[in-house]
């Protein structure tokens, strides 16, 4: 308390003589008093506490300004030249400035230079251990003004100049602490954080290992270099020891041990530890435990339609291969030497399993692989006589079916006009072949109308594409006898189309399905395959009639 009233005594008497050099003599401004503010600062914005602030002419003392670096009031309306001093009685601060009231009323003097030191933050080294002599010194530096001197110091030692970021290198084994240092261009010195990191030996790791590389888990391992052998560790499941912050510099020799201390894995093995504390080596036995891996490419996890089909697959071991097989179906294994074909493969399910020895004694084998040899057959076309049928009268349908699968056998095709059934037909057929059935739809009965063929083969067993079973491809319109263009009418225009077709025998002349051959087909009324008197007759018969 008494420090804070000593500096506040030293303050008013500093305010004294200043008020005491200047002439109180303020000249009267026309207008209204309006509000000013003032703000003294240094280069880097830092506020100025305590500086005296003045209007230049006639000089006139307006204040000392607080922790923002500011003070403010009310003036005259007019323009004002403001400057500053500090401390109060001291020189000038930065350089005038002009305040006019009331446009410009804020106005702030900014001395040429900062006091504010640098911001310094080291990145590394950390808080933390460190098993090398030599570890990276980086770090950043923000300021203001450019930097004209950085160095730092290592265990209260003198500063080491230093142009940024560097390697602290040659370290001690044990504790260090670090501190960087920046001066800028107007000297005012920034300090990092000072940063604690120890320094030890390294990490040396033994590596266990069959002679595929396959790791060996679980294995002892020591280390030695007199004549006494000290314990280093156990292997983890990737067949690796390790021992941190105990080995110094230097040779040593390293053995292992599994399943126990009382059978040795390999042979004793050298190994160095560097300047680091850092070293490694491998334990390789001279035979392996992994066995081959088997993988089946074909056949696949799909349906196949052959009896025959290549068994195709790969061996991969670090070993020769001293003996392949196959089971089919879980019966007794088949010796081969390489990829071979299955044959005679029977309809429905089978699985597939190939195994493979290597030199030391090695079984391995694939995942089972299960196929399935099916039939299929497919429906390849539908095809009405004619389009246009009398009521009452019969058509011809032929639907062509083909056996796409590897076996012989039967099946029923059956022939629809719209949901109505037209007929059934059994067939047999060999492997590759088709056949074309003919079904006779007798329209007795049948509503008029147009009706949509479809034929559809039975699904045979293990049979899975069904797609191609059913085909719908034709139409066949049910009108009176003699309407032979489908208009619903039996007139003249029947009379000219069949009178063109007269003498006719199944479409000839024309070509098979195109339009004509088709007009030339429909003008066949009781489906004989001719062109006659005897459709003449039933033309006449129904002359004259229409529905809708």
């Amino acid at each position: 308390m008494k420090k804070k009233m000593a500096g506040l005594a030293i303050l008013v008497v500093s305010l004294l003589l200043v008020m005491s050099t200047l002439t109180l003599n303020i000249q009267p401004v026309e207008g209204e008093p309006d509000n000013y503010l003032v703000t003294v600062q240094y280069k880097d914005g830092t506020p100025r506490l305590g500086a005296a602030v003045f209007v230049k002419t006639p000089q006139t003392f307006l204040g000392i300004t607080n922790d923002t670096g500011q003070i403010s009031g009310t003036l005259p309306d007019g323009g004002y030249t403001i400057w500053a001093k500090y401390p109060p009685g001291g020189p000038q601060f930065g350089t005038d400035v002009f305040l006019g009231i009331p446009e410009y009323s804020n106005a702030t003097i900014t001395a040429d230079y900062e006091i504010t030191a640098p911001t310094i933050e080291i990145l590394s080294p950390q808080n933390r251990t460190y098993t090398t002599s030599s570890v990276p010194l980086t770090f950043t530096v923000n300021d203001y003004s450019p930097i004209s001197w950085m160095g730092y110091s290592l265990d209260n030692q003198p500063n080491a100049t230093i142009t940024g970021n560097t390697t602290l290198s040659g370290l001690a084994l044990g504790t260090h602490h670090i501190t960087v240092y920046a001066n800028d261009t107007y000297g005012n010195m920034g300090a990092s954080n000072k940063v604690y990191f120890t320094r030890t030996y390294g990490c040396v790791t033994i590596r266990v290992q069959y002679a595929d590389d396959y790791p060996r888990s679980n294995a002892r391992v020591l280390w030695r270099n007199t004549t006494e052998w000290e314990w280093f560790g156990i292997t983890n499941e990737n067949g690796v020891a390790t021992l941190n912050d105990t080995l110094a510099p230097g040779p040593y020799e390293a053995s292992a041990w599994y399943p126990d201390l009382g059978t040795q894995f390999g042979e004793d093995t050298f190994f160095r530890v560097d300047a680091n504390g850092d070293g490694s080596q491998t334990i390789t036995v001279d035979y392996e435990i992994t066995l081959p891996d088997v993988r089946v490419l074909s056949p696949e996890n799909v349906t196949y339609i052959n009896t025959s089909l290549p068994l195709n697959f790969t061996i991969y071991d670090f070993s020769s291969i001293s003996w392949i097989g196959h089971s089919l179906d879980n019966e007794a294994n088949i010796t081969i030497s390489g990829n071979t074909t299955l044959t005679d493969l029977a309809l429905g399910s089978h699985s597939v399993i190939v195994y493979a020895n290597d030199t030391f004694g090695n079984m391995g084998s694939s995942d089972k692989v299960y196929f399935t040899i099916a039939d299929d057959i497919a429906v390849t076309s539908v095809v009405p006589s004619k389009t246009i049928v009398g009521q009452g009268y019969s058509i011809s349908i032929n639907v062509t079916v083909e056996n796409q699968g590897a076996f012989t056998i039967t099946l029923n095709l059956t022939a629809h006009a719209n949901t109505t059934t037209i007929q059934t037909k059994e067939t047999t057929l060999t492997s590759g072949n088709s056949t074309t059935l003919i079904f006779t739809w007798n329209t007795m009965g049948v509503a008029k109308g147009n009706y949509t063929i479809t034929a559809e083969a039975t699904q045979l067993p293990y049979e899975t594409d069904t797609t191609d079973n059913t085909l719908t491809d034709g139409w066949i319109f049910v009108s009176i006898p003699g309407d032979i263009d489908s208009d619903k009418t039996v007139n003249i225009l029947d009379c000219i189309r069949l009178a063109n077709h007269f003498g006719h025998v199944n479409g000839n002349g024309h070509t098979p399905y195109t339009k004509e051959w088709k007009n030339c087909m429909n003008c066949d009324i009781n489906s004989d395959g001719r062109v006659n008197i005897l459709d003449c007759i039933i033309l006449a018969g129904y002359f004259g009639q229409k529905w809708q």
